[in-house]
């Protein structure tokens, strides 16, 4: 689970300078973490069996940008 933590933290750092970058641009960004909202079964080639394209379609409602990563 180290590695798992260590990986989220590199994405979560990322996404924070890519929101930024748009921010910048005056373009209304907002990081989405996609953990724990989606969920794959099967390992590689495997099936979305949960997800969160609600949150993400209510980002996009209000205007702002949705950033995702992970």
């Amino acid at each position: 689970w180290l590695g798992f933590a260590l990986t989220r933290g590199s994405v979560t750092r990322l996404n924070s300078m890519i929101v930024k970058a748009f921010l910048s641009e005056n373009i209304s960004a907002v990081g989405v973490p996609p953990f724990p909202r989606w969920l794959k079964s099967g390992g590689r080639g495997g099936r979305l069996t949960r997800h969160a394209i609600d949150d993400v379609r209510a980002v996009l409602r209000c205007g702002l940008t949705p950033v995702l990563h992970g």
